[in-house]
């Protein structure tokens, strides 16, 4: 998991943003390592459906102000920040702090409103190509059963970007 490269999840506040199917993968992977996970979305039953499943916390999106002065972590897995929402974030610049770690899904652009407001209150960066690479990774060794060449793939990703 990219965020592993930045921090020990366990025990850690999780905010994830939004509720689809990207949201769901990375839910359980958040669980699974211990995090203490909250979901949040525009739809609040959608989230109420995915943590029912995930056994953690939701709320809608008006809650993020709240939220977000208690975590540790802040993953946004909607579609804002790509077009046509380039330049829109979810969370607004007054409620980063540099204590926070910010993952982002989205990869086109590269550095989205979210990720740029974040690196100028000194928040550290997990980027989407990080995601990526490692679900190729997975994808790989399942489909071959052969230990990834981690280097051969990671430098195609960054050609390919």
């Amino acid at each position: 998991m990219a965020l592993k490269e930045k921090t020990e999840i366990k025990g850690k506040k999780v905010i994830l943003l939004g509720a689809g199917g990207a949201a769901r993968a990375i839910a359980f992977a958040i669980k699974d390592a211990g995090g203490k996970l909250i979901i949040l979305n525009r739809t609040v039953g959608d989230a109420q459906e995915l943590a029912s499943a995930v056994d953690c916390q939701f709320a809608g999106l008006d809650e993020l102000p709240e939220v977000v002065k208690k975590s540790d972590i802040v993953i946004n897995s909607t579609s804002v920040g790509m077009f046509p929402k380039e330049d829109e974030s979810l969370v607004s610049k007054e409620l980063l702090h540099s204590s926070l770690i910010i993952q982002e899904v989205v990869s086109k652009p590269r550095e989205t409103k979210l990720i740029k407001e974040a690196l100028a209150v000194g928040c550290s960066i997990v980027y989407a190509e990080r995601m990526l690479l490692f679900q190729g990774l997975l994808k790989f060794k399942l489909y071959t059963g052969i230990n990834p060449p981690v280097e051969v793939m990671e430098k195609a990703l960054k050609e390919a970007i």
